[in-house]
């Protein structure tokens, strides 16, 4: 728990904070020569004053640590130096003239501080001072709550358990951390040799949540007392503590290996008089326990594990054959990628023993992709064809008919592979790849020039049911829509198509492509047509009515975690007080996502963005909208960002867009390739490329290194810099190199460098690659127009053809 607070109160000393003029530059004013007029005005006009306007009734939120008072502390904080940290907070406050709720906040992060300095009665004692700052009017500290809780904590570490029990009784249950006060109050009661009041406290906390804070250690602090004899004969509970210790040794194998948690089952054992001791795990626990280790991301201990499984279990066990299709899929999910022939001959084993359960058409399904990847072309539509014939109504069945179609294409018979597509929304009117499969035959009727076959498809993805749009990419259809009528010659219908996608479907990947046609056609009317959308935008705040979610007391609670740094608490408040609930009016969503980004946690904040808010897709960003913009493109790090992008000559949009696609903001990512960090680097490139950096990131360059935001950003921004200069004729494609590699990009620039530029997107062969090339245009667009507008030209300059030719008016 310490830790976490701690790395939480770090995070907001790298990021930017809240209301601190300091922390908010001002947006630049549009430049004349931009296309996108209005592109720097936070409302649609004045600068500061506009941003005043447009946050109005949003909640005051600074972090703490971001006050100027507090730079040595923020800064022995960033460097980890905990007690130092401490120190200086504990200084500052000793000179400073504080109001009651910033007096309780500075306490709670002096607290927070010592804690993790393992200066327990220190931490106490400031979080006891958080706790009892009423203001004038006598009124808690919105942080009490939580302050007696640490406190609390503090105490059991320092050892002053009845101290501790009369702090975590106090904690009230409206918080939403009330389960941590009932850990302490448990850890309280051990600390001074009673176990049996602990007892219930975690049967109860398991009971409510198998998986919930803690829950391996309860269990084995449980398990232990039950065999102790704390809770009666030892026998008589012997039952109970075996299948805690068996759980935890099942679902929770990395903690397992760190206590004795066999030595608890084998004393479980004895009590129980079994016959075999520790007794030996059933093959269900097994495959579970392989699939433990691979959720944990040890692959190796998951084929270990599975492994062992199924030389053990005969293929043909009826008893337990649930278990060997279980243990062979973890087996062939953990088979490394890389290794096309061997995943495909896991997932051979995995179909074996599946057969009959109903994950083989999950062991179908992904043993076709694999076999496809191994070459096996005819295994591949074997296998894809038996999906479609056993699992008609599964939403993998049209998935197995699109992939089925591109291996026939790949073989030479298109017009099979047409059929095949264009009967998608026959066979499957459910399916949700009836779009996709649409657009396939566009594509390749496009590249025939069967304007009339492509204008067939396109339209019929046009006209689906609204409810289907995100899943058929009707973004998409509508470009290519109007990239038909101008083949076709009808200037008029492409320019007026171009024209609806500018207004309607501001900065994304398509509008872009679309923006770049119509200003070749009509450079005049390009320009006012943005002008004309941006002026449509309403002004004034954000927020349009009162919300009484926000006046709560579990909002002020979420405000004011987030200033102090305590990130995780301040969700839970969220989640329990209502304020992310489904069907919760969006305003609120917003507000509770401009906090987070506020408050120097951007990860948090901008998902909302992309996964629960649409609503924002169709403004643009200007008026009141603009702050919603701002939210799904935050820009934490931002001094590091701004020096290493000038230092390896890129755009600062760009290495925004590669760090929000890439890791989304989470310095702690990790990929199942190994990639690390903002920048999602493997160490070894990293290595390679911190040669070349004038100042390199200080040794060992390892995975920890990786993990820091200012290397992660220096390293990524230098490798982007190095791949735009081997890309000179159409920088965009660094992008895509950046993801698939380089040499992958210019075997495609090879093949196809004459085709134009969004057809050759539409046939990168790579789907992570092409679908990753189009977000971080997508979002480098979105971050020029934002806070960049004088880069915003060289990022609208998206090639007529994929060899870098500018666009120009004819088709």
């Amino acid at each position: 728990m310490r830790a976490r607070l701690a790395l939480a109160v770090v995070a907001l000393a790298s990021c930017r904070g809240g209301s601190a003029p300091e922390s908010r530059p001002p947006a630049e004013p549009a430049s004349a020569a931009v296309p996108l007029a209005r592109a720097g005005s936070p409302d649609g006009g004045g600068g500061d004053a506009g941003t005043s306007l447009l946050e109005q009734g949003m909640p005051r939120l600074a972090a703490v640590l971001e006050d100027p008072r507090l730079a040595l502390a923020r800064a022995r904080a960033r460097d980890k130096d905990y007690s130092a940290a401490a120190q200086a907070m504990d200084a500052a406050m000793a000179t400073a003239r504080l109001d009651a709720l910033h007096a309780c906040e500075w306490a709670y992060v002096a607290g927070t501080l010592h804690a993790q300095a393992d200066e327990n009665a220190d931490a106490a004692a400031a979080f006891e001072r958080a706790r009892g700052a009423p203001d004038d009017a006598g009124v808690p500290c919105p942080l009490a709550p939580y302050a007696t809780l640490r406190a609390a904590e503090a105490l059991v570490h320092a050892g002053r358990f009845d101290e501790a029990l009369t702090h975590a009784r106090a904690v009230v249950d409206e918080v939403a951390s009330h389960d941590e006060a009932k850990l302490a109050l448990a850890d309280a009661f051990v600390g001074k040799g009673n176990r049996t009041e602990a007892i219930p406290i975690w049967r109860e906390l398991l009971a409510a949540s198998p998986h919930g804070l803690r829950w391996a250690d309860s269990s084995m602090q449980l398990a232990t007392a039950l065999l102790d004899g704390v809770d009666g004969p030892p026998e008589t509970r012997a039952q109970e503590a075996l299948d805690l210790a068996t759980r935890v040794f099942v679902e929770a194998p990395m903690v397992a290996e760190k206590i004795d948690v066999l030595g608890l089952r084998s004393r479980a054992g004895t009590a129980l008089r079994l016959p075999s001791n520790p007794p030996p795990l059933t093959p269900e626990e097994r495959a579970r326990q392989a699939r433990a280790w691979l959720d944990a991301n040890q692959p190796k201990r998951a084929v270990e594990t599975a492994e062992a499984l199924l030389k053990a279990l005969p293929s043909r066990d009826t008893k337990h054959h649930g278990a060997g299709c279980q243990a062979a899929i973890v087996h062939a999910q953990a088979t490394p990628r890389g290794k096309s022939d061997a995943l495909a001959d896991a997932w051979t084993t995995a179909i074996a023993r599946c057969e009959g359960e109903d994950e083989l058409v999950t062991a179908l399904y992904y043993g076709a992709k694999a076999s496809t990847s191994a070459h096996r072309r005819d295994e591949a539509l074997a296998r894809f064809a038996r999906v479609e014939k056993l699992f008609p109504h599964h939403r993998l069945a049209d998935d197995a008919r699109l992939h089925a179609a591109q291996i026939v294409t790949d073989g030479g018979d298109e017009a099979r592979a047409l059929a095949m597509l264009a009967s998608v929304p026959a066979d499957y009117p459910d399916g949700d790849m009836k779009g996709e499969a649409l657009f396939r035959v566009a594509l390749a009727k496009l590249g025939h020039r069967d304007l009339d076959g492509a204008r067939g498809a396109l339209d019929a993805i046009l006209a689906l049911p609204h409810d289907e749009h995100v899943s058929s990419g009707t973004d998409r259809a509508a470009y290519f829509r109007a990239r038909v009528s101008q083949l076709a010659g009808d200037a008029a219908d492409a320019k007026a198509r171009y024209t609806a996608m500018v207004s309607d479907h501001p900065l994304g990947y398509y509008m872009l492509l679309a923006y770049g046609r119509l200003r070749a056609l009509d450079d005049a009317a390009a320009r006012a047509t943005v002008d004309g959308a941006v002026a449509r935008e309403d002004s004034g705040p954000f927020l349009t009515g009162q919300h009484p979610e926000l006046q709560s007391p579990a909002f002020e609670r979420f405000v004011r975690l987030l200033e102090v740094g305590d990130v995780d608490d301040a969700r839970r408040e969220a989640n329990a007080g209502g304020l992310v609930a489904d069907g919760v009016d969006p305003e609120i969503l917003w507000t509770v996502a401009w906090c987070y980004d506020h408050a120097g946690a951007p990860d948090a904040g901008h998902a909302y963005a992309r996964a629960r808010l649409s609503d924002w897709r169709t403004h643009w960003p200007a008026g009141r909208w603009r702050l919603a913009w701002e939210v799904a493109f935050p820009r934490p790090w931002q001094d590091t960002v701004t020096a290493e992008s000038a230092s390896a000559g890129i755009p600062e949009p760009l290495t925004w867009a590669i760090m929000r696609e890439e890791s989304a903001f989470n310095p702690e990512a990790k990929s199942a390739a190994n990639a690390i960090g903002l920048m999602q680097l493997l160490v070894g490139t990293a290595r390679l490329v911190a040669q070349h950096i004038a100042t390199p990131p200080p040794a060992p360059l390892d995975e920890a290194a990786l993990h820091k935001p200012e290397v992660s950003i220096a390293i990524g921004a230098h490798f982007l810099g190095s791949l735009r200069a081997s890309f000179p004729e159409d920088k965009a494609l660094a992008i895509a190199a950046y993801n698939g590699g380089a040499g992958a990009v210019r075997r495609w620039l090879t093949e196809r460098g004459a085709d134009e530029f969004d057809l050759f997107v539409e046939r990168i062969p790579y789907d992570e690659t092409r679908n990753y090339l189009k977000r971080v245009l997508a979002s480098e667009a979105a971050y020029a127009y934002l806070y960049a507008p004088s880069v915003l030209d060289e990022v609208l300059a998206l090639p007529r053809r994929a060899s870098g030719q500018e666009m120009v008016a004819s088709p």
